[in-house]
């Protein structure tokens, strides 16, 4: 399977290895190096996800919760606290940071 646009090998195995991809299953497959792993869709998904939103300068891990819930859960509005909230288009387009100035 084909890496998502502007992802290298090396960013995808270090964030299969520190368990910022995981299955939907909750991590039958073993992290960690030496394990030969089929990606599926939905891990690819993730890997995209998480590469945009490291883009924007969310750090790895905020991004990879915000990726599996996403995409594992269906989850289209994630609120962060103090005004801000994550939006993401159903088709996975775009995604938009929201902040609301407090009253």
């Amino acid at each position: 399977m084909k890496l998502p646009e502007g992802v290298t090998q090396r960013q995808a195995q270090y964030w299969i290895a520190n368990g910022y991809v995981l299955p939907p299953d909750g991590g039958s497959r073993a992290p960690g190096t030496g394990y030969h792993r089929k990606l599926t869709d939905e891990d690819m998904a993730v890997i995209a996800l998480i590469a945009r939103l490291r883009r924007v300068g969310i750090e790895v891990g905020l991004a990879s919760r915000l990726a599996r819930k996403h995409v594992h859960e269906g989850a289209q509005s994630i609120d962060l606290g103090d005004g801000i909230t994550v939006r993401f288009h159903p088709e996975h387009r775009y995604t938009m940071l929201n902040y609301r100035a407090p009253d």
